[in-house]
């Protein structure tokens, strides 16, 4: 077990006296538990799923406007300027 001393901004102390009062946890374990929950959320972000990705490039309604899979680079780029008026 190691020592370590964190500088606070006021904003950050008022943070960490509001937690204290609502869990009563100990300093120590209040900052163990915002690493754990710190570290979760990272995790969490590298779990993208491409489709979630594509979900997102919104290439609009489907019917005849879907490209052929070889030209699905070229398909994205045009709907990507066409989105952003480009």
């Amino acid at each position: 077990m190691s020592i370590r001393t964190v500088r606070l901004d006021k904003e950050t102390e008022n943070v960490l006296a509001d937690v204290l009062h609502k869990s009563n946890f100990s300093i120590s374990s209040a900052m163990k538990a915002g690493l754990c929950v710190l570290q979760e959320t990272l995790t969490q972000k590298k779990r993208i799923l491409a489709f979630e990705i594509y979900k997102q490039l919104d290439l609009g309604p489907g019917d005849k406007k879907i490209p052929s899979s070889t030209n699905t680079r070229q398909a994205v780029l045009n709907t990507l300027k066409r989105k952003h008026k480009l």
